[in-house]
């Protein structure tokens, strides 16, 4: 609109004949266009450089895949992630969950963990006393996984899990314990294979 609106008022102006005016205006759309395409082809470098430079940051980085499990194979929308806790012959499992900004610690299944066996009470360090609602950060506790995943830092929340009667700590070696979330994502490349079950991430 605003190039049809100049051709009008340069036809009633006596001072820019419509012949005159004409190759001006040529030349300014197509100067226009030039500058559009330079700034294209600028932005798409940086974003091609960009790209360049985190793929060889990548591959300078030992990558250490970690396997994960599908909770139901058949509908494959649940991610477990297992990992082992001291000397204990259980696994316990964590969820992948993007959709979770936070990481945290199933405090209801973990205090059936600590019935059994109280001296795991003592992995448990609050990093101070602040709470919001049933939420609170601790320390992480050490579970092994192929690849350390976990913040040093997590929240723990006594309300979720536990679900479940004390003796089924006798008959069963795997729990669901926490869910993993987008927050030890930051500033990282998270690589999912799902054809063989296994993640990796690396920062660039």
């Amino acid at each position: 609109m605003q190039g049809s609106t100049l051709v009008i008022l340069l036809n009633f102006c006596a001072k820019n004949p419509r012949l005159r005016q004409a190759p001006n205006r040529c030349l300014q759309v197509l100067t226009t266009i030039k500058m559009k395409q330079i700034f294209t082809v600028i932005t798409l470098l940086l974003f091609l450089g960009r790209i360049s430079f985190g793929q060889s940051k990548f591959k300078k980085e030992k990558v250490i895949w970690v396997a994960f499990d599908w909770a139901d194979p058949d509908y494959k929308d649940v991610m477990l992630i297992t990992s082992r806790l001291d000397t204990l012959d259980y696994f316990f499992r964590w969820q992948l969950d993007t959709g979770s900004p936070y990481t945290y610690l199933e405090g209801g299944t973990f205090k059936k963990i600590t019935n059994k066996f109280p001296y795991l009470a003592d992995k448990i360090k609050r990093v101070d006393t602040v709470c919001n609602g049933n939420w609170y950060k601790i320390f992480t506790p050490p579970f092994k996984f192929e690849k350390q995943i976990l913040p040093s830092i997590i929240l723990k929340n006594d309300k979720i899990g536990g679900g479940f009667s004390q003796d089924l700590l006798d008959k069963y070696k795997g729990f669901s314990i926490g869910t993993i979330g987008v927050d030890i994502f930051k500033d990282k490349v998270l690589i999912l294979d799902f054809k063989n079950k296994k993640l990796v991430t690396a920062i660039i």
